[in-house]
């Protein structure tokens, strides 16, 4: 009988053609193996100090914000008293529409700090577009004078 093959011709785990145990075996025998951002840190061996993320209630209350937000913000477009409050609504319309693109890592589980990171980056993509259309403004202004 050849080491490492079953009756049927099927190979064990862990052990190749040659009867030779496998290192993913052996690393069983120790314990399951784990990635280094789970558990135990590779260069200190302490344990890493985890957050569990956010809970249902905390992310259905972030979820819930944004989804105010964008009511509220098309609720002022189309109020027919003040044109300030239409004002404020366009600004906010877009603020909420950006702000919506949270919504997708508002589930339990989910650290509050990716949802920071992310709201982090939709505020530099609106800075950024803000910066260019005043850049693009005072460009063309430039140009008009210029004429």
């Amino acid at each position: 009988m050849v080491p490492g093959v079953v009756s049927g011709g099927e190979q064990m785990a862990g052990v190749d053609a040659a009867g030779e145990r496998s290192a993913h075996l052996e690393a069983d025998a120790q314990g399951p193996l784990r990635p280094p951002s789970e558990g135990v840190r590779e260069d200190a061996g302490q344990p890493m100090k985890h957050s569990a993320g956010m809970s249902a209630r905390q992310a259905r209350r972030i979820e819930r914000s944004i989804i105010a937000l964008c009511v509220l913000s098309l609720a002022l477009i189309f109020q027919p008293f003040s044109l300030r409050l239409f004002g404020v609504g366009s600004l906010l319309v877009v603020v909420a529409g950006l702000a919506f693109n949270l919504v997708p890592l508002c589930r339990p589980g989910v650290p509050a700090r990716s949802v920071l990171r992310a709201a982090a980056i939709v505020l530099a993509v609106l800075l950024g577009v803000f910066a260019l259309a005043i850049a693009s403004a005072h460009l063309y202004a430039l140009y008009l004078q210029s004429r």
